[in-house]
């Protein structure tokens, strides 16, 4: 099973409304990231959603070529999130690997990846299913920012990851 939760609060400081927010992925009874309650809000950090659901929908997009997808969480500079697909099977880890110079967020290989001691790894997924959520959860996100931003580059940037999703994986997802 695999869930995808986020929540988007409005900061004085963001360049733009749903810029910042909480973000929690479910891979079964694991958790990677956190939902706190709105009390909270403005005293914990925050996430950089379009940042998580850029890479996120490039991880989608990779997966469809590649067997094996590493994710750099971008407030960490030694945890990843490890993809590993067969056929429709997906086994996500959370991994611990030292930033080295010139890394992009999205690898496809790591040199002696390790289960990161404070997490979890080898948690199997149903691809269909995470592609499916990422897809629907990316569509209602960004018909938020559509919604109460006039056009920018973020905005346009997650409409093009839409597009490649639409053109390089056949779905037949509503938008």
């Amino acid at each position: 099973m695999f869930e995808i939760e986020y929540r988007i609060i409005c900061n004085e400081d963001d360049d733009y409304n749903g810029q910042s927010g909480y973000l929690k992925l479910s891979f079964n009874d694991k958790t990677y990231g956190d939902m706190y309650a709105e009390e909270l809000d403005g005293i914990i950090e925050q996430e950089h959603l379009s940042f998580w659901f850029h890479e996120l929908c490039l991880v989608v997009i990779y997966l469809e070529k590649h067997e094996y997808v590493v994710l750099n969480d971008v407030d960490s500079y030694n945890i990843w999130i490890e993809f590993k697909r067969k056929n429709d099977d997906l086994i996500v880890s959370i991994i611990n690997n030292e930033d080295k110079d010139g890394r992009k967020f999205i690898e496809f290989k790591i040199d002696n990846p390790k289960i990161h001691k404070a997490f979890w790894g080898n948690e199997h997924i149903s691809y269909t299913e995470f592609k499916e959520k990422i897809i629907l959860a990316s569509r209602e996100y960004i018909n938020y920012l559509n919604l109460y931003n006039s056009s920018n580059e973020v905005i346009k940037k997650l409409e093009h990851d839409m597009d490649l999703i639409d053109s390089k994986i056949l779905t037949k997802f509503p938008k």
